[in-house]
C-alpha cells in the first residue's frame, strides 16, 4: 500500500465491485449504473472511464475540477481527492470525456469550497466533454443539472 494513491485504491474498489455485479446470475444482462455522491462521484466518474461495461454514471455535488481545487486559497474537499501533478495531464471534464458515449449526468457540481455551482459555468467548464459526446453522436447522453 505504499506508494499506492488513496483515490485510486478507492476507485479499483468501485472497479472491483462492478466486476462482482458483473458475475452474479440475477445481474445477467443488466446495464451496471453507478452513483455517487462529493468524493463517490469522482470515484464512479474515473471507474466509468477506465471500465466499458459500466452503462451510466450519475454524480452528485462532485468537484468541478481539480484547476479549480489549485485557484482556491483554502479549498474544502477531501486530501485523498487529490492527485499529484494531475493537471500536467489532464482534469476532470477529460475524464468525463473518456465516459462518452455513455450517459452521464453531472448533477449539483460544486466549486473547491463545495458551493454549488450554477448549471451555465458547469457547462462552459465541460465544453469539452460536450465536443466529445457530440462527435461520438450522443450529445443529449451528457446531462448538466
Amino acid at each position: 500500500m505504499i506508494g499506492r494513491l488513496l483515490l485510486g485504491m478507492r476507485v479499483w474498489d468501485v472497479l472491483s465491485a462492478a466486476s462482482y455485479l458483473r458475475a452474479r446470475p440475477e445481474a445477467a444482462g443488466r446495464p451496471l449504473r453507478v452513483r455517487g455522491e462529493g468524493l463517490g462521484g469522482l470515484l464512479a466518474l474515473f471507474a466509468a472511464a477506465l471500465e466499458e461495461s459500466i452503462a451510466e454514471v450519475e454524480t452528485q455535488a462532485m468537484l468541478v475540477s481539480y484547476q479549480a481545487l489549485l485557484e482556491t486559497p483554502v479549498p474544502r474537499f477531501h486530501l485523498n481527492a487529490y492527485l499529484p501533478r494531475v493537471l500536467r495531464s489532464f482534469d476532470l471534464p477529460e475524464v468525463a470525456a473518456a465516459v462518452a458515449p455513455r450517459p452521464l449526468t453531472l448533477q449539483g457540481t460544486v466549486d473547491a469550497c463545495r458551493e454549488t455551482l450554477p448549471v451555465e459555468q458547469v457547462e462552459a467548464l465541460y465544453r469539452r466533454t460536450a465536443e466529445a459526446y457530440q462527435r461520438l453522436g450522443a450529445p443529449q447522453a451528457l446531462r448538466v443539472r
